[in-house]
């Protein structure tokens, strides 16, 4: 076998490979002999027809079974020769079969980088002075109580602001009209409600009829129609007014294992902390992987990019699914979504290769007391035994993987660690 390697660019090399003409006749022998035991032609019982007659009606049929088991083979061998480390499947092209000619092939593959680590410690991260605020308790507290909320229907009085009024209506816009039964309006200083609607609400009552046109909002859910002009009209069923539980031990009791309100204040602050050290963590983070990136340059392979950020509008467009947006308003967003998530992609993977290189350059590893650790701590959060958890794993073939992300997590400690820190107000 003949193999030539060129290089187009750091992260892409291409084979010119030729499979000697002997080597191809013998895979090809054994694939007719293959197919003679069990191809039917007239006139022959079934492995007996000549091969002049197995070639001439399968001909097509065994070149690409030949092709389909040497390329690979020979693909394998020649980037063990060449001590080539693919990160993604070869584009194979410019494959060439003649009858009694050497088989060739041209093979595009994305390589790992070669990372040459230019300066990584001492870098500067400006830390978000920790403070909570009793304002912020008060609020959690608050959000508690809203979502135990009573609406309770009231007869006798018109609607006012912090009422809830429940409606029936229908909306035209470009010509086209569409109903909603039992829709919600909540009354008073609310973005997501669109304000010439809830105005005209204040003061009716239940059988009032009202007739609104209104521009539709920047939040409107179907970004093709905000700015549009659209007529509403709604028959008013119920007035509901909220009201919240009272804030007293009994009702935080419902909440958890907590005694007294001060009990769940004391909760909640602590959850606020570890909420907002996670946020400083993530900032000092991204810090790092900008001045990272910025002082070790270096070129990815264009199909990790790609793959990665596929994942990321996968992960955003379950997101928008799970917050309302209908598909075929998701699904437009595609293209917009992809470009964005592009250079995040491109950031991403070349900290995955710095911080791999860093981990190398440092001898950073993940023990195994360390992955035990691990394991036990996510058996601990899916409330189930470590066994079942290593299992999952092992099944799974991503033990592996989850080394590499603790070994990954102990390189950014590291960096923080090295890093100059400053304590910053905001």
């Amino acid at each position: 076998m003949k193999v030539s390697v060129s290089e187009v660019n750091p992260c892409k090399k291409v084979l010119k490979i030729h499979i000697p003409s002997d080597v191809v006749q013998q895979e090809l022998d054994i694939v007719y002999k293959e197919i003679a035991k069990v191809a039917e032609v007239p006139g022959y019982r079934k492995g007996k027809a000549p091969r002049s007659i197995i070639e001439q009606r399968h001909s097509k049929e065994a070149k690409d079974e030949v092709l389909n088991r040497l390329i690979p083979q020979t693909y394998t061998q020649a980037i063990k020769d060449y001590n080539i480390n693919p990160v993604a499947h070869p584009e194979v092209s410019q494959v060439k079969l003649v009858d009694g000619e050497p088989l060739y092939y041209e093979a595009a593959v994305d390589v790992k980088p070669a990372v040459k680590l230019k300066k990584y410690k001492g870098l500067n991260v400006n830390k978000r002075k920790l403070n909570v605020e009793d304002s912020e308790v008060e609020n959690t507290l608050n959000m508690a109580r809203e979502r135990f909320a009573d609406y309770k229907t009231i007869d006798g009085r018109a609607a006012k602001d912090g009422d809830f009024v429940v409606a029936d209506y229908e909306f035209t816009i470009d010509g086209k009209t569409e109903k909603r039964d039992n829709a919600w309006f909540s009354l008073g200083d609310n973005p997501n409600e669109i304000k010439e609607i809830t105005a005209k609400l204040k003061g009716v009552k239940p059988n009032d009829e009202i007739e609104v046109t209104a521009k539709l909002p920047e939040n409107y859910p179907k970004k093709e129609l905000v700015g549009k002009e659209a007529n509403f009209k709604l028959k008013v069923k119920e007035i509901k007014e909220k009201s919240l539980p009272k804030l007293d031990d009994e009702f935080v009791k419902g909440l958890g294992d907590y005694k007294t309100v001060a009990d769940f204040k004391d909760a909640l602050r602590a959850d606020i902390t570890a909420r907002k050290e996670r946020e400083i963590k993530l900032e000092g983070e991204k810090q790092l992987a900008e001045q990272l990136i910025k002082l070790n340059p270096m070129t990815v392979p264009e199909s990790m990019i790609k793959e990665q950020a596929a994942q990321i509008v996968k992960d955003l467009k379950m997101r928008l699914a799970y917050q309302g947006l209908p598909q075929e308003e998701i699904d437009k967003q595609e293209e917009l979504l992809t470009n964005n998530a592009l250079k995040d992609a491109e950031e991403q993977v070349k900290i995955y290769f710095l911080t791999e290189a860093i981990a190398k350059a440092e001898n950073i590893t993940c023990s195994d007391d360390e992955l035990e650790q691990r394991l036990e701590l996510l058996a601990k959060q899916n409330k189930t035994n470590i066994e079942k958890i290593k299992e999952h794993f092992q099944k799974n073939n991503s033990i592996d993987s989850l080394k590499e992300q603790i070994e990954r997590e102990k390189v950014i400690d590291y960096l923080i660690s090295e890093a100059k820190v400053k304590e910053v107000s905001k």
